[in-house]
């Protein structure tokens, strides 16, 4: 379908953006070239512009934000960046994981979207300035029921593309079962590939000296 001359909320189609291209050879969503109401033009694909995914080329965040600064006073903490990043990585295609998440039809619910508070109500501020958000359904968007406070630590265990171990019951990644077994990641991945895994997890690990 040819956008041309359409508005989609304050961004209007000028044009097809030229086609972009996976690694792998596939293509990737139809993008064009909108002018906002601002005047600023940007480029937004096709899914974006009918879901209401993106309505701007930014500026509607900017004062979205700029009237959460004033009712909330709290834009230096490290809660309301995170905020801040989870909206942009969903909606803004300029941002560098932009790829990763909105392009990929990851959303943030309408409860947070427009709504600091409720998303400060709902997640509180986090443990510590190393903790981040994280989705526990990589599947599914930003959602009070889908998010929690994780270090990097937790967040590198829910990546969509480890590989769990199960031994004994418990399913566990190989960096978990490294860590709790107090080995290096690589020693177990070379017990594993070369042991059966009863003995790979239960023979002790033979001192330096020895």
């Amino acid at each position: 379908m040819d956008l041309t001359g359409h508005t989609f909320s304050s961004l209007t189609v000028l044009s097809r953006a030229p086609t972009a291209w996976r690694k792998n050879g596939r293509q990737m969503a139809t993008m064009w070239h909108c002018r906002c109401k601002c005047g600023k033009v940007s480029i937004v694909s096709t899914g974006n512009l009918r879901s209401g995914g993106t309505r701007s080329c930014g500026c509607l965040l900017m004062e979205i934000m700029a009237t959460q600064f004033k009712t909330h006073g709290r834009t230096e903490t490290h809660a309301y960046r995170t905020w801040c990043r989870i909206k942009g990585r969903c909606y803004n295609p300029l941002t560098s994981n932009y790829y990763h998440y909105g392009a990929k039809g990851v959303t943030v619910c309408d409860r947070w979207l427009n709504s600091f508070e409720n998303f400060y109500s709902d997640m509180g501020d986090p443990p510590s300035l190393g903790h981040s958000i994280d989705r526990k359904d990589n599947s599914l968007g930003y959602a009070p029921d889908n998010c929690k406070w994780s270090t990097r630590i937790e967040q590198a265990s829910n990546k969509g593309n480890n590989v769990f171990i199960t031994f004994n019951g418990q399913s566990k990644t190989l960096s978990e079962w490294a860590r709790e077994l107090g080995m290096k990641r690589g020693a177990l991945y070379y017990r594993l590939k070369t042991w059966p895994i009863d003995k790979a997890f239960s023979t002790p690990i033979r001192p330096i000296n020895q």
